[in-house]
């Protein structure tokens, strides 16, 4: 998946705040594997027609969602969507 961070905070209570620019194709995949991890963190689009989304990981989770945003960032969206035009 084609995203990338653009800005890292910690907020006061220990929870880290990124701001990741996705490429717009990629939108909809971030967000619906973010969603599968409720509870280890929170996310938002920040404005309507940016591909920026702001997640906020919890402090207990923050290595964990670290190695799976990398694993996200490896995944080849690409040869998938490509099988999916060609079976069809």
């Amino acid at each position: 998946m084609k995203f990338h961070p653009l800005e890292q905070s910690y907020l006061p209570d220990g929870t880290l705040r990124l701001i990741l620019q996705v490429e717009k194709a990629h939108l909809l995949y971030v967000g619906f594997f973010l969603e599968a991890f409720e509870g280890f963190c929170n996310y938002t689009t920040l404005q309507r027609k940016k591909p920026l989304l702001q997640v906020d990981i919890a402090p207990d989770y923050i290595e964990s969602m670290q190695e799976i945003l990398a694993f996200m960032q490896s995944w080849d969206l690409a040869n998938i969507e490509g099988e999916k035009i060609c079976s069809k």
